[in-house]
This record gives structure tokens, sequence and C-alpha cells, in this order.
């Protein structure tokens, strides 16, 4: 499969600690679990997010800043990270979750984007939902649920914070 639509980006973020936390030696694991909780397997402007994709690169030094009575330690952060960002004309490789009157609703299996990936390979786990309408299906009635098909994107919508992509496809 083409993974044209996975890019390793370098991005910048900003994050916040509490005091209380910082009675560890390795503040930069400290600020990777952090940012690791904030932002893994969530869109941003960019894309989504892989899981086990973000490698901390460098870190401002800390300053204290008091929102609402509360004082928390800032840190302006770099990181490099893996981002799924389909864009019009991408082909994706997805199997069939369902088959309805309106079309079809597929998923990517992350055992196929990422190397290790132990867990289930469902609609579920997939950071796409892939919606193909029955205007554009050609035989339908030669598909199954599970097949692997391959499409191409017409459209895709990135909701922030949410953990799918939605991408309007046709069949190739």
């Amino acid at each position: 499969m083409t993974m044209d639509f996975i890019q390793k980006q370098m991005l910048s973020d900003t994050i916040y600690i509490s005091p209380k936390d910082m009675n560890i030696k390795n503040i930069n694991g400290l600020i990777l679990v952090k940012l690791k909780q904030l932002r893994e397997n969530k869109c941003n402007t960019n894309g989504i997010i892989l899981p086990k994709s973000i490698k901390f690169i460098n870190k401002t030094i800390g300053k204290i800043s008091t929102i609402d009575t509360s004082s928390k330690i800032v840190y302006n952060i770099r990181y490099e990270c893996e981002i799924i960002n389909p864009t019009i004309g991408n082909k994706i490789e997805c199997y069939i979750n369902n088959i309805s009157k309106m079309g079809i609703i597929a998923y990517i299996k992350m055992n196929e984007i990422i190397k290790d990936y132990m867990g289930s390979n469902t609609l579920e786990n997939s950071p796409l939902i892939i919606i193909i309408p029955i205007d554009d299906i050609k035989e339908i009635d030669k598909l199954q649920v599970n097949d692997k098909i391959e499409i191409e994107v017409i459209a895709s919508r990135i909701k922030f914070n949410a953990n799918k992509i939605q991408i309007i496809g046709k069949i190739e």
C-alpha cells in the first residue's frame, strides 16, 4: 500500500506542568508523556498524529505562569511526529466495514501503517472513516464486508481533537 498520505512533520507546542509533578529527575520524560496524552491519536490542523510516533526534540527553559490562582510551569517544545493527512487524489487501500443503501463505510487497518501495532484492526481503532456514496459504486453486488478495496479521496474533513478523519471516496 502506498503511504503518501502519511508524512513526518516537525511541530511545536506548549505544555503546562504543575509544580507538584516536578519532583522527578527526568523532566524531558514527563514532558513527552504529557505531550503523548494531549496529542497522539488526535486531529490538529495538520491531520491526525499516529500513536507511538512522537519524538521529543527540545524545549525552552520553563517559565512560571499563574492562571486562575494556579501556578504552572510553561514549556515551549519542538517534536517530530508522523501525521495522517489524506488529500484529494490520494489512493488508499481500505477494508469494507458495512454496506447499506447509502453506500459503503470502510476503514484502514492500523497494523498496515504501524509496524508493531498490537491492538485490534477495526473501524473503532482506525484513524480514518471512509464513506463511499452508493452513486460512485459499480457492481455493489460483488462486494462484501471485509473485502479489501482501493479508493481515491474526493474530500476529507478534520475536526480538531477528534480521533478520526472523515473521508469521502470513490472506488478505483
